[in-house]
């Protein structure tokens, strides 16, 4: 028997909204801009029961400033998020009726701050939605090991702004992580036939659970979030995690770079020119160094990668700061060095982004 937790929620303008579509507030995702006493601020915010998380860039004339945030809401809707790995707040307020009062803390310095919910030409409303499910392999065995899965799936909504065409080409992108051979579903139906496809896997190996040296006993999780969303580009970010037996799981973080005009997904070759790599090559590898403190006395292969020339990775994203490359766990270094991300800003790569790419478009103001 399947024990399941299925939650939907909607986010789109009240006028949109349908009849009889259900709701849930704990369960959204929200593109809101607005300002600080000083600046011009843009974020995307996830909620996911009492647990938000996401981005924030800060716009000055001279720079472009991002910052990824998690933190916490309460029932009075009383929100305090924090940049990773730091426990002092970065931004304090509340969260009503789609707009975000309160203060935004960056050392030193305060100031007030106020987000509106809002899409404006160039960006999509997205819905969230979740899935929560586990099983035992051997129905009333104790000793049954089991499975588990946990899906967050965004999906697009219809907007004013983009086309039917473009709206369902985006679907099909994201169904694409979830389910094999997809084809249009409902979202809470795409959610349940990934739920489908990963016990059917697990029946499948039952064979010898009993021998086996490793935990018999399966996880997936599946999560996604909004990297940026304006400026005619959707970029998300895929988190995926699998253990299905063994000395430990394996982790995934995988990106789409979508042209909002088009439903398109950008790929590496589409964003920078040929001629492109070796520059790009000497950027990542002084940046990783940078970001290791990897003294150019050492060897990046003395320092534990597999390689002293690192090309760029394929897996890409961009924010409105700059564009990260993420290399898959094996690719240029061991297991233990996880997932590696190297982020360059626009100022150093204006030069090797096609000017005749949506990024191109979007990069020519940096």
């Amino acid at each position: 028997m399947i024990l399941r937790t299925l939650a939907l929620s909607v986010i789109i303008f009240l006028s949109l909204t349908l009849p009889g579509q259900q709701t849930n507030d704990k369960m959204t995702y929200r593109h809101m801009e607005g300002s600080t006493d000083s600046s011009k601020m843009k974020a995307n915010l996830l909620r996911q029961q009492e647990q938000v998380s996401g981005n924030y860039e800060i716009a000055k004339p001279e720079e472009t400033t991002t910052y990824e945030m998690y933190g916490k809401i309460d029932d009075a809707n009383q929100v305090e998020l924090n940049p990773y790995g730091s426990d002092h707040p970065i931004l304090q307020g509340i969260l009503v009726d789609e707009k975000f009062t309160g203060i935004w803390k960056r050392g030193n310095l305060e100031e007030n701050i106020e987000l509106i919910e809002s899409y404006p030409p160039g960006s999509i409303p997205l819905s969230v939605h979740y899935l929560h499910s586990e099983e035992n392999l051997v129905e009333n065995n104790p000793q049954s090991p089991t499975a588990e899965i946990e899906l967050t799936l965004l999906f697009p909504l219809v907007s004013s702004h983009t086309t039917p065409e473009v709206t369902r080409l985006i679907e099909e992108v994201i169904a694409g992580h979830y389910v094999e051979n997809s084809e249009i579903l409902h979202p809470d139906s795409l959610l349940v036939k990934a739920e489908q496809e990963f016990y059917s896997l697990y029946r499948e190996n039952e064979d010898g659970w009993q021998d086996t040296e490793w935990s018999f006993s399966w996880t997936q999780q599946n999560d996604m979030s909004v990297v940026y969303n304006s400026s005619g580009i959707l970029c998300l970010e895929y988190l995926n995690y699998v253990y299905t037996g063994g000395a430990h799981g394996m982790t995934g973080i995988y990106y789409d770079i979508i042209d909002l005009n088009t439903g398109q997904v950008l790929s590496y070759d589409q964003v920078f020119i040929k001629e492109a790599k070796q520059e790009l090559s000497k950027l990542l590898m002084a940046q990783l160094r940078r970001d290791n403190h990897i003294p150019d006395s050492v060897s990046l292969t003395e320092a534990g990668y597999f390689t002293d020339n690192i090309e760029p990775a394929e897996n890409i994203y961009l924010n409105g700061s700059g564009m990260g490359f993420t290399y898959s766990l094996y690719e240029i270094a061991p297991y233990s060095m996880g997932n590696i991300t190297v982020f360059i800003e626009y100022k150093y790569l204006k030069d090797l982004i096609n000017t005749n790419s949506p990024v191109g478009q979007f990069v020519k103001n940096f």
